[in-house]
């Protein structure tokens, strides 16, 4: 038994960074409205013969006759002017993305995901789509959840701001090691959480720039049947985590929402500090790299 409580104790002061929230966004569709011609039509030559019994004389055409012509052109009906719509094309495209999810731990249920995809300025050709996203989760066990977030890229794909915030109470169960694989431990973990970076490019497609996170949680006992073991005197965890850091990223892919080629690489930096007003002072390092073929 002091075995299993000194694995829980161990694990549970970072029980804080070990759930997240599904969030899935994997369609990008830019509407493309048909284009409409307009041709002008210019001034003709017309000839109106006229026969009598003298014989046949033909109308000269003068200037005036021709820029009557192109003013009765410029007057052309409706039909011949831009289609209305062109002058209200949409903007982004509504992904919807309803997501099933199993765990062991956390129960059967769906996480559904609402996402946004629109250019920031109608004006710029060369920065990314950016979005936005709103994310629900729930599952048998009343483990649930919100999250919202967004993605913008704006000044000719100079500068590219991402933000998230993020809510929930997941229900879980701890198993402790293979000897007391019998036994675990219901929990209840209430947290939130909010994450923002502000990267600008310097070259070669790379983004860097600082970024910040502060989040809490709260570990309590679930009531629930079963064999369980005697909770720890300090269950009732509460953690507070505040850091500053730094990103490092780079994506070459045509599309980052279907990627079909190119590569993503990301770096991450994190130093949380009881200055910051963390509960805890240690650092972080993640660093991501993928590489994308195409199968067809």
């Amino acid at each position: 038994m002091h075995h299993f409580e000194s694995y829980l104790k161990k694990h549970m002061t970072t029980a804080f960074k070990s759930r997240h929230l599904l969030l899935a966004l994997c369609l990008f569709a830019r509407d493309t409205d048909p284009a409409v011609a307009q041709e002008a039509a210019g001034a003709s030559t017309q000839t109106n013969p006229e026969q009598d019994t003298a014989g046949a004389t033909s109308q000269e055409v003068t200037p005036k006759t021709v820029d009557q012509s192109v003013q009765a052109t410029a007057s052309a009906p409706p039909e011949a002017q831009p289609k209305e719509k062109e002058k209200h094309r949409r903007r982004g495209s509504i992904v919807v993305a309803p997501i099933p999810i199993s765990s062991p731990a956390s129960g059967s249920g769906g996480v559904l995901a609402l996402g946004y995809i629109f250019p920031l300025s109608k004006t710029d050709k060369v920065s990314p789509p950016s979005v936005i996203g709103a994310a629900g989760l729930y599952t048998n066990n009343e483990t649930r959840g919100f999250a919202l977030g967004g993605q913008f890229y704006f000044k000719q794909n100079t500068y590219k701001v991402t933000a998230g915030f993020g809510r929930g109470i997941v229900n879980y169960d701890l198993y402790g090691p293979a000897d007391s694989a019998a036994l675990k431990l219901p929990l209840k973990q209430t947290g939130q959480l909010f994450r923002g970076e502000f990267l600008r490019r310097v070259g070669w497609k790379f983004f860097l720039g600082p970024g910040f996170s502060t989040g809490s949680s709260t570990l309590t006992l679930r009531s629930d049947s079963g064999n369980t073991v005697t909770p720890p005197p300090d269950l009732g965890l509460d953690t507070m985590l505040t850091a500053i850091g730094a990103t490092l990223t780079r994506d070459t892919s045509l599309n980052r929402f279907y990627p079909t080629n190119g590569t993503f690489f990301t770096f991450k930096s994190d130093f949380f500090s009881q200055t910051l007003g963390s509960k805890y002072s240690f650092q972080s390092y993640v660093t991501t790299f993928a590489k994308y073929w195409s199968l067809s």
